[in-house]
C-alpha cells in the first residue's frame, strides 16, 4: 500500500480528476453537401476502406415518397454518391452490417411494393446478390450486427409474414441459419449493437405486440440472456445503439418514447445503464442511423427524412476514455535457445479498472523443462543501491540486464513457447494511475552459466474507461 501512496501524488490525483471530467462531445458535420437521405434507410461502416455506406430509404433525394436505391458514402472528409450496377433494388426498412472477416457489407430484407427476401454483399467496388429464397428472409425493421468472435452476422426480429418475429438467424456468407426461436419477445425497430470488449450482441427496446419496450438482452453466440440493470432507460423504438471504440462502451441515443421524441444518451457496461452527459447534443430524433467509425474512433450519426419532413443531419460523437491505460515496453532482453524473449500486452488488452488485462511472453523454449517466471515491481531506477539497468555479466549472464526491481516473482505456465498472465484489475478508484513494472525470465541452461535468459521489460499504467 505504501507504493500506492507514493505513486498517487497530489499532482497525479489532480490529473486523474481532470481526466475524469472529460465529457462526451457531439460535433455537427452537417454541410450543404450532406445528402438528403430518405426515411428508413440503412447504413454500415466499411472498416476495410474507412467509408460509411448509406443505402435506400423512402423519399429523400428521389423527390418522391417511394423507396429508392440511392447510395452515398462518407470517407471522413466528404460525401459522394455512387451509382453501381447491379445493385440492390429500391427499398426501405432493411438493414446492413459489415463482416470484418470477409471485408464486405451485408444487406438483407426490407420493403418496396412488397417484402424483399434478398441478401446482397458489397465489397467497396460492386454489389453481389448472394441469396434470394432462404426461409423467412422477407423481414423488415429487423436488426443485424456482425459478431466478430463467431464470424457471423446476427439478425433478430422484425416484421414479416404473420406479424412481428422473434427469431435469431446468422449469416456465414453463404447461408442463413435459424439459431434460436426464443429469447427476446417478438419486436421491430429495436436497437442492437455488438460489444467488442465483452463479445456480446446487445439488444434494447423496440416495438412489440404489447407496445413500446425497454428491456435489455445479450446474445453470447448460443443463447439470449435478459439483463436486469438497476437503471433502465425509458422504453423507446427507432433509437441508435453503437460501440464507442477506444472507450469500450455501448452508447444508446434518441428514439421515440411513449409520448415524446428523445435525445438522451446512456452507456452500457454489461451490467448497468448509465446516463451520459454530452456537449453539443443533437436535437431529439428517431429514424436515424448510428455507426462506429473505427478508423477515426468516432460514432457517426446520419439523419434523413422523418415522415413528411426532411431533416438533413450528420453528427459525430466522441466518447473519451476517462483516464488512458497504457502498457509500454522498454529495454532489451538476452537471447534464449529459442529466440529473443519478448514481453508484450495481448492484442487489444489494456489495464483498465474492472477489466482483465493480459501480458504474454514469447521467444522462449516450449518445453516443460524451461519454466518461465514473471518478475514485477514498483521501481525501475535503483536496486540495492545499484542504478538500473544493471548488467548481469558478473552473475554469469553476459548480455543480460535487470531492468526493474523484482518485488514479486510468479511462475507462469509455458504452453508451446508462450507464457501468459491475466490480471482482473479491481474496480477500485485508489488504483487509478498506479504504475508497476515487469520483466520475464526463462530457465534455459543452454545459454549461459547462470542458466537464465531474460526478456525486455514493460510498464503498466492503470486507467479508467
Amino acid at each position: 500500500m505504501s507504493h500506492y501512496h507514493a505513486l498517487l501524488t497530489p499532482s497525479a490525483l489532480l490529473l486523474a480528476a481532470s481526466l475524469g471530467m472529460a465529457q462526451a462531445t457531439w460535433t455537427n458535420r452537417t454541410t450543404a453537401a450532406t445528402p438528403g437521405l430518405g426515411m428508413d434507410f440503412a447504413s454500415a461502416f466499411d472498416e476495410a476502406r474507412g467509408h460509411l455506406v448509406v443505402f435506400g430509404g423512402l423519399g429523400g433525394a428521389s423527390g418522391t415518397g417511394g423507396a429508392n436505391d440511392l447510395q452515398y458514402e462518407w470517407d471522413g472528409a466528404s460525401w459522394s454518391q455512387r451509382t453501381l450496377s447491379p445493385r440492390p433494388g429500391p427499398r426501405a426498412k432493411h438493414d446492413m452490417a459489415f463482416d470484418t472477416a470477409r471485408g464486405v457489407i451485408v444487406l438483407s430484407g426490407g420493403l418496396a411494393a412488397n417484402r424483399l427476401p434478398d441478401t446482397w454483399e458489397y465489397d467497396g467496388t460492386a454489389w453481389t446478390l448472394r441469396d434470394i429464397a432462404g426461409p423467412n428472409e422477407d423481414f423488415f425493421n429487423h436488426r443485424m450486427v456482425y459478431d466478430i468472435a463467431r464470424g457471423v452476422v446476427v439478425r433478430f426480429g422484425g416484421g414479416g409474414s404473420g406479424g412481428l418475429h422473434g427469431e435469431t438467424y446468422t449469416w456465414n456468407g453463404t447461408t442463413w441459419t435459424l439459431r434460436a426461436s426464443g429469447g427476446p419477445p417478438p419486436r421491430e425497430q429495436h436497437a442492437m449493437a455488438y460489444d467488442r470488449q465483452r463479445q456480446r450482441v446487445v439488444l434494447f427496446g423496440g416495438w412489440g405486440n404489447s407496445g413500446l419496450l425497454g428491456d435489455t438482452w445479450e446474445w453470447n453466440g448460443a443463447a439470449w440472456q435478459q439483463m436486469f440493470p438497476a437503471l433502465v432507460p425509458a422504453a423507446r423504438r427507432e433509437a441508435g445503439l453503437s460501440y464507442t471504440g477506444s472507450s469500450r462502451k455501448l452508447v444508446l441515443f434518441g428514439g421515440y418514447g411513449t409520448s415524446t421524441v428523445r435525445n438522451d444518451s446512456f452507456t452500457w457496461n454489461g451490467t448497468n445503464w448509465t446516463p451520459l452527459a454530452t456537449q453539443g447534443t443533437p436535437p431529439a430524433m428517431a429514424y436515424f442511423e448510428l455507426d462506429l467509425d473505427t478508423v477515426r474512433d468516432r460514432v457517426v450519426l446520419v439523419r434523413g427524412q422523418e415522415f413528411s419532413t426532411s431533416y438533413i443531419g450528420h453528427w459525430q460523437l466522441n466518447v473519451p476514455v476517462t483516464a488512458l491505460a497504457t502498457f509500454t515496453t522498454f529495454g532489451a532482453g538476452c537471447a534464449s535457445s529459442a529466440g529473443m524473449p519478448q514481453i508484450a500486452a495481448a492484442p487489444g488488452s489494456l489495464p483498465y479498472l474492472g477489466l482483465p488485462f493480459e501480458v504474454r511472453m514469447t521467444g522462449i523454449p516450449g518445453s516443460i523443462f524451461n519454466p518461465v517466471f514473471l518478475l514485477t515491481g514498483f521501481s525501475r531506477t535503483i536496486w540495492n543501491g545499484n542504478a538500473l539497468p544493471l548488467d548481469l555479466a558478473s552473475l554469469g549472464m553476459p548480455g543480460c540486464s535487470a531492468w526493474i526491481v523484482a518485488d514479486a516473482t510468479e511462475l507462469l505456465s509455458n504452453v508451446a513457447g508462450t507464457a501468459a498472465k491475466v490480471w482482473t484489475i479491481p474496480l477500485a478508484p485508489a488504483l487509478l494511475g498506479v504504475e508497476f513494472h515487469m520483466q520475464g525470465a526463462v530457465l534455459d541452461p543452454l545459454v549461459n552459466d547462470a542458466g537464465f535468459a531474460l526478456s525486455n521489460a514493460g510498464t503498466v499504467h492503470i486507467g479508467q474507461l
